[in-house]
């Protein structure tokens, strides 16, 4: 019994460390996306694109937005 409770701890750590593998590459996917109005009443959104961070905005309440701002200046792993 106590070498299959090792062997499971052995198990479960590797699996734990493969689980997050794939969070070191970029995501090229918009998972994330955050939208708020400011006082004069644009839509402001905040969403991630290839290790970016993007925010545009909108005056006619989300029907067009201007176009996307990237706020850091080099990819990070988002």
């Amino acid at each position: 019994m106590r070498y299959f409770m090792i062997a499971l701890s052995l198990l479960c750590s590797t699996f734990q460390v493969l689980a997050h593998e794939g969070l070191t590459e970029h995501q090229k996917s918009t998972l994330a996306i955050s939208v708020a109005f400011d006082a004069g009443g644009n839509l402001w959104r905040a969403g991630t694109k290839d290790g970016f961070i993007q925010v545009d905005k909108s005056s006619d309440m989300g029907k067009s937005f201007s176009k996307p701002i990237s706020v850091n200046l080099r990819p990070q792993k988002i």
